[in-house]
């Protein structure tokens, strides 16, 4: 009777360690797409410049038009970034911050945003403005 008993016992506690592990993980990055494969069109410009300090295997693409396009970085510190190319930019520029959404400034007007996965993230911006979406994960003023 005891040994049912401690069974029993055991295994209600190997449930509820099963589901408070699941109620209590965090993603493992702040955007989903960290998460996937890296592909070919995942590389930065050759362009690029050195002095960017990102994690090469956490690049993923965004956006692009005729003279920009958009990355989703992890800095080297594990920080997410948003990184820029343009004509004027050819070796890019990054933005990094503690938490989304990160916001950069353009040509002095324009904004763009690097916005988390979830609904508040994008609420936050547009509560600020007309932003439009670009992409997942990537906005513009």
């Amino acid at each position: 009777m005891k040994t049912k008993s401690l069974s029993r016992s055991a295994a209600v506690v190997a449930v509820l360690a099963v589901i408070l592990a699941g109620c209590s993980s965090t993603p493992s990055s702040p955007l989903a797409r960290f998460d996937e494969e890296q592909t070919a069109e995942d590389a930065l410009p050759e362009a690029a410049g050195d002095h960017l300090s990102v994690d090469a295997t956490s690049v993923r693409f965004l956006w692009s038009d005729d003279d920009l396009s958009a990355y989703a970085v992890l800095s080297e510190d594990g920080l997410p970034c948003l990184v820029m190319f343009s004509e004027r930019q050819p070796s890019g520029i990054e933005g990094c911050g503690a938490q989304l959404p990160t916001v950069m400034t353009i040509g002095g007007r324009t904004q763009y945003a690097l916005v988390g996965d979830r609904d508040s993230d994008v609420e936050l911006l547009n509560g600020s403005g007309g932003w439009q979406k670009l992409a997942d994960n990537f906005y513009r003023d």
